[in-house]
């Protein structure tokens, strides 16, 4: 009986296997071979070519930037003072035109030309010099002057002189302000002129920026790749040249491993059952340690991982990030955009990471953050950052732009020190921190913030027991006519008396309030007291804010319509204010909201425009009866003239559309008479009396008619409000 060798018996089948991979292994290595070859023909041509566009939009806009400069230095009213002054204020140019060819990141050269192309004065390496105009940059000089239009934008070339190659920009130096145009001679204006001497600074920028190797300024063209520089007749002055690439070279040098591993492949062919074992074992580890929706590791993942290295004692910083506005997408919009919403921020967050970090999904709209090791407290800062710039660009998802952002908690610990629940448990609270501060931020934990996560809690049931026990209260500040002084809407202001710590305003809850989901409950409060104290006051608009929390709440405006029906509030008479901050949030949603509003019968109010977050086409999205102008735009007014026009132009833009403009945070006479002038149609705010109780708005329509707001300013004191209840009421 012969005796069992396996090693025997396998033979027949290793020679099988031989000849079955050597003819598949020859006829890969063929097809490979082709194929690499093509490559790399087409790899050097496709990179040639993109590297001149590139090496171009650089150049361009290095001239730009120049060009650029040179007008926001000419077109500025202090230059305009110092050069047309007698004499000219040569200190204050030394510090400004002067120190810029210190520095010599915008210029090595300025000079300020007459009308004629003289050289009137110029600076190099920050000292005044007499400057020399060769007869090729004056030429230049002279041909650009004739290049300037009416818009006297800058005009710019490039030259050659005795350091090489040069940038020049020339723009005639114009005071912005209209009062200084006097300054500019009967013969027209001088002109500042800045010249930008290329060099091996500029070559390492382009070289770094664009990732090719020995980029150099050169008078002719050499056997390398180049682009060329022309002068603004088109002729060339010298050549951009840089050491090509091989791009091809480089790709087929990291294709050869991917055809050694390949043919080993094929010569462990008898592996491959235990492969799909092995592989099989993966898929289902996967499984366990990983998200299936975001293919992000899971929250097991990453307690697996803190507890694998725990006994490493190295640095590691975890940062916990929830999204910003992702529960309006899903109600929006449905679960499906929400899901891919997931996806797509997955995949930014692994981009931010990078290898500085690692990506988790904790679940819903929770993702995590773990960097460790050397500098991983620093790391983590660092990736939260950027992925916050990376969610200031909408995403685009089934066609359509979604806007989302997130808060970011980080702790930072020593692996080992904590438990992974509790490192979890403190970039936590530090996130939550980061929702009620305003979103869109990242804050560290510190022991300070558990207090703060009590005093929350604290709050919230403290509200609910409010709710219970109907402890807020409503006051109201009268909206007037500015031609009429009338009294024409009334906003309600939520306050809550509180035993301990007196009256607190609404903006000092609202936000934890949302985040309990306590706003709807408390806006019901409101419009039944609302109801009870606007019986006697005739036609009087009421006003109401709606919070975020109460929009974003499913069945809202449902459960509103029911209750304006129940309270006997006529829908006409209502006006619900909207912050515009939720047009730039979701602009889809909220026009949806504000669609269904106005079917509803109610007015709509847009509140704080012009606070920078939304832009004038926001009135397009809704039938808009009122737009209530921002308070800090209309305190800037009087003292700053860009808010002023922006103030003026919000006011046409609302009225463009059929809207009135309210000036809200009107605190003296002075801002009451310039709302007037500006063509406000209603003004807010304590100069016509701060927010009063409902019995006093009862006193106070008795009267109906403010102090007319056209009297001049000399009949009244500036310091007092227009309006003083005690007059009324007494």
């Amino acid at each position: 009986m012969s005796r069992y060798n396996p090693p025997e018996l396998m033979k027949p089948t290793r020679q099988r296997l031989v000849q079955l991979i050597l003819p598949v292994l020859l006829l890969f290595f063929v097809t490979i071979g082709l194929s690499l070859f093509q490559t790399v023909t087409q790899v050097n041509q496709v990179d040639a070519q993109r590297s001149r566009m590139a090496v171009s939009a650089a150049m361009d806009a290095m001239v730009s930037r120049l060009a650029d400069y040179t007008h926001d230095n000419a077109y500025w009213d202090e230059v305009a003072r110092a050069v047309y002054a007698t004499p000219t204020d040569m200190a204050f140019l030394k510090t400004t035109l002067g120190a810029t060819t210190q520095e010599r990141v915008y210029a090595d050269t300025v000079v300020v030309v007459s009308p004629s192309g003289v050289a009137q004065l110029g600076f190099r390496n920050g000292q005044r010099q007499d400057i020399q105009l060769t007869p090729g940059l004056t030429a230049a000089l002279s041909r650009l002057q004739a290049k300037i239009g009416r818009d006297n934008r800058p005009a710019t070339t490039i030259v050659r002189n005795d350091k090489g190659i040069a940038l020049v920009a020339i723009s005639p130096i114009r005071p912005m302000s209209t009062k200084l145009r006097r300054l500019v001679p009967a013969e027209g204006p001088s002109y500042l002129v800045l010249l930008k001497n290329v060099g091996r600074e500029d070559s390492f920028r382009i070289s770094r920026t664009l990732q090719l190797s020995n980029v150099r300024f050169q008078l002719k063209a050499g056997r390398d790749p180049f682009v060329a520089l022309r002068n603004d007749e088109g002729r060339p002055v010298g050549v951009v040249t840089w050491s090509p690439p091989s791009l091809g070279l480089v790709a087929l040098g990291r294709a050869m491993p991917v055809i050694v591993v390949a043919a080993l492949i094929y010569l462990i062919v008898a592996a491959v059952s235990i492969g799909r074992g092995y592989a099989s074992l993966r898929q289902l580890g996967w499984q366990v340690m990983a998200d299936s929706l975001s293919r992000l590791p899971n929250r097991r993942a990453l307690r697996w991982e803190m507890i694998r290295r725990g006994d490493s004692r190295e640095e590691a910083g975890l940062a916990i990030l929830d999204l910003d506005g992702f529960k309006m997408v899903n109600d929006s919009f449905g679960h499906e955009t929400g899901d891919q919403l997931i996806k797509a921020v997955a995949a930014l967050l692994k981009q931010a990471a990078g290898t500085d970090a690692t990506a988790i999904r904790l679940g819903g709209d929770e993702f995590a953050l773990l960097a460790t090791g050397d500098g991983a407290w620093t790391r983590i800062e660092e990736v939260a950052n950027r992925l916050l710039l990376m969610l200031d660009t909408p995403v685009m998802l089934l066609g359509r732009p979604v806007q989302v952002g997130a808060s970011v908690g980080i702790v930072r610990v020593r692996l080992g020190d904590l438990s992974p629940s509790e490192a979890m448990r403190r970039a936590d609270a530090a996130m939550y921190v980061a929702k009620r501060s305003g979103k869109k931020r990242v804050v560290f934990y510190s022991a300070e913030l558990d207090q703060e996560h009590v005093a929350a809690a604290k709050l919230t049931g403290n509200l609910r027991k409010a709710i219970e026990g109907r402890e807020f209260a409503v006051q109201y500040q009268p909206m007037i006519d500015c031609r009429t002084g009338n009294v024409l809407s009334v906003e309600a202001l939520l306050r809550w008396p509180h035993a301990d710590l007196g009256t607190i305003s609404a903006r000092d809850f609202i936000n934890v309030a949302d985040q309990a989901g306590l706003t709807v409950p408390i806006g019901a409060l409101v419009l039944d007291q609302i109801a009870k104290d606007a019986q006697d006051w005739g036609d009087v608009r009421l006003a109401v804010n709606l919070s975020r929390g109460q929009l974003r709440s499913p069945g809202f405006l449902t459960l509103l319509e029911a209750q304006l029906k129940a309270l006997q509030l006529a829908p006409e008479r209502m006006e619900f204010e909207i912050r515009e901050e939720l047009f730039v949030e979701n602009a889809d949603f909220a026009e949806e909201i504000a669609t269904e509003l106005r079917q509803m019968g109610c007015r709509l109010v847009l509140d704080n425009f012009g606070s920078g977050f939304a832009a004038f086409n926001t009135l397009d999205r809704a039938d808009f009866a009122k737009v209530k102008i921002d308070t800090g735009l209309v305190s800037r007014a009087a003292s700053d003239d860009r808010a002023l026009v922006l103030l003026q132009s919000c006011v046409a833009v609302a009225h463009s559309h059929g809207a009135r403009a309210v000036a809200q945070g009107v605190e003296t006479f002075a801002q009451a008479e310039l709302m007037r002038i500006v063509g406000c149609d209603e003004i807010q705010g304590w100069t016509y009396g701060r927010p009063i109780s409902a019995a006093d708005v009862t006193s106070l329509l008795s009267v109906r008619t403010m102090a007319d707001p056209a009297a001049t300013p000399a009949a009244y004191d500036e310091a007092r409000p227009l309006f003083e209840l005690e007059r009324v009421s007494g």
